[in-house]
């Protein structure tokens, strides 16, 4: 099992969307900019924009925007958990100290 703590970003992420009655209906591997955070030793995760989209950088991609404004929503509620807020809740991401 991996034990990463990227791993647990994801798991936030994902606890936020059942919150608001989104379903998981994929959990996918790509390359994006997470790459440089994770190689500094840093937790990342990619999180979806909201909406639904497919045949991603192909000439059939498509993008529906149904619910979108739900993606924002989401990047806020999983930043403000990972963070917490002063006096009403500890973050879940530990501090890391400054090199």
């Amino acid at each position: 099992r991996d034990r990463s703590p990227s791993r647990g970003l994801g798991d936030v992420y994902k606890r936020q969307m059942k919150a608001v009655g989104i379903e998981l209906r994929s959990y996918d591997c790509a390359s994006t900019d997470q790459n440089v955070p994770l190689s500094l030793g840093i937790p990342a995760t990619t999180i979806g924009g909201g909406g639904s989209e497919g045949h991603n950088h192909s000439l059939t991609e498509w993008y529906d925007s149904t619910d979108s404004y739900l993606g924002p929503q989401l990047a806020l509620m999983t930043v403000l958990s990972l963070v917490g807020l002063e006096g009403e809740t500890k973050p879940l991401l530990p501090k890391r100290s400054a090199s």
